[in-house]
């Protein structure tokens, strides 16, 4: 069996002191430590994620794509919520689940860099569809 999570963590979830630091009206201080940089996306891309199954997991034309993805969506939730600290595997399961979602709502990583909420992606993403159909 292979663990993600750390659910043995004390304090139950990263140190979310550490990573209100990290930001500054949408953007991460390049003198942070790389290792804080790659926690604040991967709980910027866990809370998307996580956001995003709990608002369409009962949609039907969601369920092909949260089932291809029963590892990275549960994980982002318990990450995002703080209910568990990811280990470095979690890591790839959600990078591979958000890059899923990044490709199936034809935006890249950079349009979506500064956001960390599924409303503020759903509106780039139509943004940039109504810039495709024009």
């Amino acid at each position: 069996m292979i663990f993600l999570v750390d659910a043995n963590e004390p304090s139950g979830g990263p140190d979310e002191s550490k990573l209100a630091g990290l930001i500054n009206y949408n953007y991460i201080d390049p003198s942070v430590d790389p290792q804080e940089k790659e926690l604040f996306s991967l709980m910027r891309k866990s809370k998307i994620l996580a956001q995003f199954l709990i608002k369409h997991e009962e949609d039907d034309w969601a369920q092909a794509f949260i089932k291809h993805n029963d590892v990275g969506f549960p994980l982002a939730r318990f990450i995002s919520n703080g209910t568990a600290t990811p280990l470095p595997k979690a890591y790839e399961f959600i990078d591979a689940t958000y890059a899923m979602l990044l490709d199936a709502m034809e935006v890249s990583e950079q349009d979506v860099l500064d956001v960390d909420n599924l409303d503020d992606f759903v509106v780039i993403v139509e943004k940039r569809k109504e810039e495709r159909d024009t």
